[in-house]
């Protein structure tokens, strides 16, 4: 009878165990799924809540490009364009009217490659028999884009050659009135 009587005990221990911990486990599963959505949450906030540089089309579009950009200049930036280097001039500003790129804020930058440029038809012809010539040739040169940077003061630099799908993040510095990128670049996997 005491042979009953503990092992009676011994099944009443280890069940009330069993479901104890069950409780535990299910009470840890819900914690972790409500932190996982209140993350989520956050970054999704932090994602919309920055500024833009730039239209972002209202769908994903092959061909547009984003980066996210820090200005670590010390300056405020008033006027932000970008054209392809061969281009003689930069089109018109990336920036709305009244907005201003804050020293120490981030923005995302989106850059659409397809976006025709403002060149003459005499320029355009030239490009299509350059592009037709490049065409026959094994090697397709990657077109290259410079940023000109426009700050309150009324100064002005250019960033050359800027990393357009080799980097999602970068930051804005300024040494003097020389402007230059600070970026972990995907291809030479390095900073």
């Amino acid at each position: 009878m005491k042979r009953k009587l503990v092992t009676v005990l011994m099944t009443a221990i280890i069940g009330s165990n069993m479901l104890f911990a069950q409780t535990a486990m299910a009470a840890d599963t819900t914690a972790q799924t409500e932190d996982t959505a209140k993350a989520d949450e956050t970054s999704e906030a932090n994602t919309e809540e920055l500024k833009t540089i730039g239209e972002k089309p209202e769908k994903e579009t092959e061909g547009v490009l984003d980066v996210k950009l820090k200005n670590l200049t010390g300056k405020v930036v008033t006027g932000f364009a970008v054209k392809n280097e061969k281009d003689e001039k930069y089109p018109e500003n990336f920036l709305k009217e009244d907005d201003k790129f804050a020293a120490d804020e981030e923005r995302e930058l989106w850059f659409d490659l397809n976006k025709k440029d403002e060149t003459s038809d005499a320029e355009k012809t030239e490009d299509a028999k350059t592009e037709e010539n490049a065409e026959n040739t094994e090697e397709k040169e990657i077109p290259k884009y410079n940023i000109q940077l426009t700050f309150e003061d009324g100064t002005t630099s250019e960033i050359h050659t800027f990393p357009f799908g080799d980097t999602e993040e970068a930051e804005l510095h300024l040494e003097g009135s020389v402007a230059y990128l600070v970026f972990d670049s995907a291809s030479q996997k390095k900073s």
